[in-house]
């Protein structure tokens, strides 16, 4: 039940983004389309990229100030609704996320999915991550950085076969690298392999 209800978190906080997209705005991702390149314009000013500092997080669904302001009412329990969220999540990160059997390269039954693997890692990465950030025990860092290298040590993430693996880990590896404070050693660590495991094998279906 609190498997099903992590996964309906992290569904409702993409399907915004999924039910705005046309059938034009998908074929466009389809290898061989024609559907011209977008050309973005950057915002008036140009992009503050002074903030991607690597004690600037977490960056993604909220920053360092949202953060701390939900810490603050989850310890205040102002909200039986957030207090039971809150607990759901940490339910869930000491009975899966902190599963110590180690997340390996295994293709599934059809022989052509990893994507029980990408969504083990989602799993343990993002909640570890909520829960470090929320407690500040090193044990959920330390658990979270050992998933994120173990799937960044990964020959690829599949996306020969289904790009819906390297969808999902390329998620799991962005919440890690979003929610916790990496060192000058594990950026490029992780970094390099987003960019070779996921951005460049995108780059067939744009």
């Amino acid at each position: 039940m609190k498997t099903i209800l992590f996964k309906t978190i992290i569904i409702a906080f993409f399907v915004g983004t999924a039910v705005s997209c046309s059938d034009e705005d998908e074929n466009r991702f389809r290898p061989g389309s024609t559907h011209e390149k977008p050309n973005p314009t950057e915002p008036e000013g140009g992009l503050d990229y002074s903030k991607l500092t690597a004690n600037n997080h977490p960056r993604l669904l909220m920053n360092a100030e949202a953060f701390t302001a939900l810490k603050a009412k989850v310890d205040a329990n102002s909200s039986a609704n957030l207090t039971l969220l809150h607990n759901t999540i940490m339910g869930v990160c000491n009975s899966k996320g902190m599963n110590a059997t180690a997340l390996t390269y295994k293709l599934d039954a059809s022989n052509k999915r990893i994507l029980d693997v990408s969504r083990d890692a989602l799993l343990r990465i993002f909640t570890c991550a909520y829960a470090y950030r929320m407690t500040g025990d090193a044990k959920y860092l330390t658990k979270a950085e050992t998933d994120i290298n173990a799937v960044c040590n990964f020959p690829d993430w599949n996306s020969k076969r289904h790009f819906l693996d390297v969808g999902e880990m390329a998620t799991a590896v962005a919440f890690g690298c979003s929610g916790l404070s990496y060192t000058a050693y594990t950026l490029p660590s992780w970094r390099i392999p987003v960019y070779r495991k996921a951005r460049y094998p995108c780059r067939a279906y744009c």
